[in-house]
């Protein structure tokens, strides 16, 4: 009896460890996530987020209307080679 009182105790033992150690990898887990909810509400980080958004859509906007330019650009193309006499004529 003495005995399997013994191993009861060290499996007690290993469950009270692994319970801490959850414990610690959970409250590890509650910092960093704290710490990046901290990072990304910071005035700084808001306005800097902010003032990318801005220059994406500044930059989107930029990108279709060089797309616009250059389908203009390339009907012009198309029309000069068909005005222009081919080597063959």
């Amino acid at each position: 009896m003495h005995e399997r009182e013994e191993l009861e105790g060290v499996f007690e033992d290993l469950r009270q460890e692994k319970k801490i150690k959850w414990k610690k990898y959970l409250l590890g887990i509650v910092c960093v996530g704290g710490y990046l909810l901290l990072l990304c509400s910071g005035d700084n980080s808001w306005n800097v987020l902010v003032a990318l958004r801005g220059e994406k859509e500044k930059l989107e906007m930029r990108i279709r209307n060089l797309q616009n330019e250059n389908v203009e650009l390339q009907k012009i193309i198309f029309e000069l080679r068909g005005l222009e006499p081919t080597d063959e004529e």
